[in-house]
C-alpha cells in the first residue's frame, strides 16, 4: 500500500521544526515567521517528497469544507458536460473540489440544493436556462458564493456569465432573412426570452404571422415531436432556428419524417456548435458559444468571490459556424413574394 509523506519527514527533509513547516505550508497565521530562504527550502522539501496538506483539517480549522457544489439542469445537455470539465479543470490545482448534482425538476432541485446544504458547500455554481424557481430555491444560500451560467440575477453574494440570448436571436433572424427566408420557426427552451429574434424579423419587415415561436425541452424524442408538429401546423415554415444543437438535430430527424429535406426544403440552425453538428446527416449549422470556457470563468469567479474580490457580470457573443443545414429559401417561397 502507497504510505503518503508526512509533515514529518517534510520538516526534517527541509531542517525545520514541524511547527514551523506546518504554519508555512498550511497557510496559517502565526507568530512564527519564516525567513524566505526558509520558506522556499520547506516548499521544496514538500514539492520533492510529495506532500499535500491535509485539506479535512485545514477546513475544520478554517470553518471551510473547500467544496464547491455545481448544479446543472440537465446534465445531458449538449454543453453542459464541456461547462463542467472548464470547471473541473480550473478547480483542479486548487484547493477546492467540486460537488456535481443535476435536476430536471423543482423537487429534484430541491432535494440536490438539500445535499449540497448538508456537505457544507462554500460556493455553488448554478447552470440553467431560466430562473424559474431558482432564486426561491436559493433562499437557504443567501449567505453562501453563487455564480450563473447562463443567467444574471440579483441575489445575495451572487455574479453572472452568460450568452447574450437577444444577440443570438438577431444573428439568428438576420442569418434566415439574408438567405430569403420569410416564414421562420423557433423551437425555445421553456420560458426562454425570445424578444431578440422577434424584435429582429420586426426591423427587417417580416409580419408577426409568418414566424412561430414553441417550446421544447433538451430531449431528443420531444424536440422531434414539437418540430413535426410545427411543421405539420406551418407547412409555409422554410426555416427553423433551435436553442440547442439537441434540438436542431431532433428537427432535422422531424423534417425527414415528413419528407422535408435539410437544407433544400427546410434550413435548420442550432445553438452551441457542440460535436453533435459533425455528426450529423447534413451537418448541422449553429450559432457557436462558450463551452468549457464559461465553465472556467465561472470557477474563476467563484475562487475571486471566496477571496472577497470584486467580481462583476460578464456577458459573452455567439459566432456563427455555417454547414451543411444552411440553404436558400425554396424557390416556391421567393416565386410567392
Amino acid at each position: 500500500m502507497k504510505s503518503y509523506p508526512t509533515l514529518k519527514e517534510v520538516s526534517a527533509e527541509a531542517g525545520v521544526s514541524m511547527a514551523l513547516a506546518s504554519v508555512v505550508l498550511n497557510g496559517k497565521k502565526s507568530r512564527i515567521m519564516a525567513s524566505p530562504t526558509t520558506r522556499e527550502r520547506i516548499f521544496k522539501a514538500a514539492a520533492a517528497l510529495g506532500y499535500e496538506p491535509d485539506r479535512n483539517a485545514q477546513g475544520l480549522r478554517m470553518a471551510r469544507s473547500f467544496l464547491v457544489g455545481v448544479l446543472a439542469y440537465d446534465i445531458s445537455s449538449s454543453f453542459v458536460p464541456e461547462i463542467v470539465t472548464g470547471i473541473e479543470h480550473t478547480f483542479l490545482h486548487t484547493k477546492y473540489n467540486i460537488l456535481l448534482g443535476s435536476y430536471h425538476n423543482r423537487t429534484e432541485l430541491d432535494e440536490r440544493l438539500e445535499m449540497f446544504r448538508k456537505r457544507k458547500i462554500d460556493a455553488l455554481i448554478v447552470i440553467c436556462p431560466s430562473m424559474d424557481d431558482m432564486a426561491d430555491a436559493l433562499n437557504g444560500f443567501r449567505q453562501t458564493v453563487k455564480v450563473l451560467v447562463g443567467r444574471t440575477a440579483p441575489l445575495p453574494l451572487s455574479a453572472g456569465v452568460e450568452t447574450d440570448r437577444d444577440a443570438i436571436g438577431r444573428l439568428a433572424a438576420r442569418t434566415f432573412h439574408g438567405l430569403g427566408h420569410r416564414h421562420a420557426g423557433y423551437l425555445v427552451n421553456p420560458h426562454c426570452d425570445h424578444s431578440g429574434w422577434d424584435g429582429e424579423w420586426t426591423r427587417l419587415g417580416v409580419p408577426e404571422a409568418q414566424r412561430v415561436v414553441m417550446e421544447s425541452r433538451n430531449f431528443f424524442a420531444e424536440g422531434e415531436a414539437v418540430a413535426r408538429r410545427m411543421l405539420t401546423e406551418h407547412p409555409e415554415i422554410t426555416a427553423i432556428f433551435a436553442d440547442s444543437d439537441i434540438l436542431a438535430a431532433a428537427t432535422v430527424k422531424g423534417a425527414a419524417v415528413l419528407g422535408r429535406r435539410v437544407p433544400a426544403d427546410l434550413s435548420v440552425l442550432g445553438t452551441d456548435d457542440s460535436e453533435l453538428c459533425r455528426m450529423t446527416s447534413p451537418t448541422l449549422s449553429s450559432i457557436g458559444q462558450l463551452k468549457r470556457g464559461r465553465g472556467e470563468i465561472a470557477a474563476k469567479m467563484v475562487l475571486d468571490m471566496l477571496e472577497h474580490r470584486e467580481v462583476k457580470n460578464i456577458t459573452l457573443s455567439g459566432k456563427l459556424v455555417v454547414r451543411e443545414s444552411l440553404g436558400p429559401a425554396p424557390r416556391r417561397q421567393e416565386e410567392g413574394r
